[in-house]
């Protein structure tokens, strides 16, 4: 089963819109890992891979989801390509 959990409505200076991918039957287990897609305020997209499902939900409720995503996973060491 894929599952998909999208964000679009994040007040942030550097992040527009998350995308979170993965499938498996355990849906909501905090250690699984997917892809994260990251829409950037300036248009450019990137999806991050094997992304822990816990760190996400750290990112969409921290109260600055961009330095949030900075800590967690630009400087996480997460392999990523351009969309």
């Amino acid at each position: 089963m894929r599952v998909e959990l999208k964000v679009s409505d994040i007040d942030s200076s550097l992040v527009s819109r998350i995308e979170y991918l993965w499938s498996d039957e355990e849906l909501w287990e905090l250690k699984k890992e997917g892809h994260l897609r990251v829409t950037f305020q300036n248009g450019f997209r990137y999806i991050y891979e094997k992304v822990p499902f816990i760190l996400v939900m750290n990112i969409i409720s921290d109260k600055s989801a961009g330095e949030a995503f900075s800590h967690f996973i630009k400087h996480g060491g997460y392999k990523y390509y351009k969309d």
